[in-house]
């Protein structure tokens, strides 16, 4: 996981119901899977809603997910980089 110290606000839709539409400020960045260049993380798609994305990373593995706070949410939430439709950056 790595902290996101740059103002990076993204918006977009999930098919988990838990999440639907959102909109929040990134605060950090996680890779899953098993990239050799770098530790994996634990698999954050578990679960209901759970999804398979094609591999990215240095090494063609894993996938990108993004720890948002806002939006109305009552607590931080991750989202994985294929719900993001929009992203600012300031």
């Amino acid at each position: 996981m790595i902290p996101v110290t740059q103002r990076v606000e993204v918006e977009g839709r999930s098919d988990r119901e838990a999440v639907g539409e959102f909109s929040g400020r990134v605060i950090a960045v996680a890779f899953r899977g098993g990239d050799p260049v770098g530790a994996p993380v634990g698999d954050m798609a578990e679960g209901e809603g759970a999804q398979t994305a094609p591999p990215e990373g240095l090494g063609g593995f894993g996938t990108t997910y993004f720890l948002l706070a806002g939006g109305g949410h009552p607590a931080p939430f991750w989202v994985p980089k294929e719900d993001v439709e929009r992203t600012r950056v300031s």
